[in-house]
């Protein structure tokens, strides 16, 4: 009965040095027999508490770290994704304490067995979520997308098939949502994974993103040769830029659901021409 020790605590702790013993205390108690649901419950206590204090941020990522490190099969999928997106872009969300977050539990390492299989598990819901929030992450953490970009490639080239497809997936998210360097430099990691044994048939997802990285390159240097000529722009043209910027936003929200509300495909310097195309149309 002392996890419900550590339950009443939860509710009581405010200080740092509080939460740091009753942490500890819970750690203790994890090196017992327990039950998902005991770990659902104070997970979710800890989670709560996060949501309304920005403060306790810090202390609730400690819990789920000595949780996972514990006994990652008693920490459920959603648990993990839930207080890692909480951490982003909750109330009180601090992105770079969770990419920090994020990162340690793809360092974690697990003797084989039943905990080695659910950390795996629980690794490769975080290759997901850094493709998800790389745009909020990027934005609150220093050298997030270097970083992310790192792990990515190390979870597409060396884990199980089924993390590896996902890591590819997250990196194609980066590369649709970044600066033309490191689209550039995801686009020839993707060719080096397609050339590899069981490519082919493993990233079937490569080839249409591959595509549409070459198209999106194609237009911004296009648009780029374009300005240099500092001609003015005839309705027209901008009609066809207007069009071009809403057909590759489209191609890229299949791959990128969460792109932000002003997301412009064809680089910054597009914006200004984007709203003279749509104050040009509606004065017809």
């Amino acid at each position: 009965m002392r996890w419900q020790g550590v339950r009443a605590l939860l509710w009581t702790a405010i200080t740092p040095e509080e939460w740091r013993e009753t942490c500890r205390l819970w750690s203790l108690e994890l090196t017992s027999e327990r039950v998902a649901a005991e770990v659902e419950e104070i997970l979710k206590i800890v989670a709560t508490k996060a949501a309304f204090s920005f403060a306790v941020t810090q202390e609730s990522i400690q819990f789920m770290l000595v949780s996972l490190d514990a006994k990652p099969q008693l920490v459920s999928k959603k648990a993990l994704y839930d207080a890692l997106t909480l951490w982003t872009v909750g109330p009180q969300s601090q992105p770079r304490l969770a990419f920090d977050a994020a990162i340690r539990i793809l360092d974690l390492s697990q003797d084989p067995g039943e905990a080695a299989q659910a950390l795996r598990q629980h690794q490769k819901g975080v290759y997901w979520f850094l493709g998800d929030y790389f745009q909020e992450l990027s934005t609150g953490a220093e050298n997030a997308g270097e970083a992310s970009l790192a792990y990515l490639q190390l979870g597409a080239s060396y884990s199980d098939w089924p993390t590896r497809v996902v890591s590819a997936t997250s990196l194609s998210k980066l590369a649709l949502c970044s600066d033309d360097h490191m689209r550039t430099r995801i686009h020839d990691f993707f060719r080096h994974l397609l050339s590899e044994p069981g490519g082919e048939g493993g990233f079937p997802l490569l080839h249409p993103v591959m595509h549409l990285i070459e198209r999106v390159s194609a237009q911004k240097a296009a648009l780029r040769t374009r300005l240099a000529t500092e001609k003015e722009w005839a309705p027209q043209e901008l009609k066809v830029l207007a069009q071009e910027h809403q057909s590759l936003t489209n191609s890229i929200k299949n791959h990128c659901p969460r792109l932000p509300a002003h997301f412009f495909p064809l680089g910054a310097e597009s914006e200004a021409l984007i709203a003279l195309a749509g104050l040009s149309g509606a004065k017809k």
